[in-house]
């Protein structure tokens, strides 16, 4: 794999745009092996061929969050149509700790979850005054049926996470009992 600066990556997707006027960028980054800020470093599939993206002195960019890349990126890509394929690996990076004690980590997660549950109670029994207050609105102006809709839309959400932890608790209640 090459590197490339941001200038040779657009140059060489003008001419892949030119040769094949659907060609699409293809934009990666990986997160950099151990470092625990996140950092990210990416390349810019263009056709068939993978170039690692350097900053203008030659070396390998690096940047701080998803966003930044992305802006970055498009502007290799701007006689594009805007739509990017874009892959993240963060690899073991984010990956959670494995516990030492199986039994009271599933115990601390149960509570954490009942805790969670009686939050999102608590969030549906709002939801469900706010409804209460929207009789009539399917049939008012756009803005009334916009509105009852997302609650409608926010109350389903929450009711299937609560069904989640339902689930979840359930799973972690075996390894709990051992």
């Amino acid at each position: 794999m090459s590197r490339k600066t941001l200038r040779e990556i657009s140059r060489l997707f003008n001419v892949e745009k030119t040769n094949t006027p659907g060609a699409v960028a293809v934009l990666k980054i990986n997160a950099l092996p151990g470092d625990k800020g996140l950092r990210f470093v990416g390349t810019v599939q263009v056709g068939a061929v993978v170039y690692d993206v350097a900053s203008d002195s030659g070396k390998i960019k690096t940047f701080s969050d998803v966003d930044s890349y992305l802006k970055f990126a498009a502007k290799a890509a701007e006689k594009g149509n805007g739509v990017y394929t874009v892959e993240i690996n963060t690899g073991e990076l984010l990956a959670s700790t494995v516990p030492n004690d199986m039994k009271s980590w599933a115990e601390s997660q149960i509570v954490r979850l009942n805790k969670s549950k009686v939050s999102q109670q608590a969030l549906i029994v709002s939801i469900d005054e706010q409804l209460g207050l929207m009789v009539g609105w399917e049939n008012g102006n756009s803005a009334q049926q916009a509105k009852k809709l997302e609650t409608q839309a926010q109350r389903a959400c929450v009711v299937t996470d609560i069904a989640a932890i339902d689930t979840e608790v359930a799973r972690l209640a075996v390894i709990a009992a051992g």
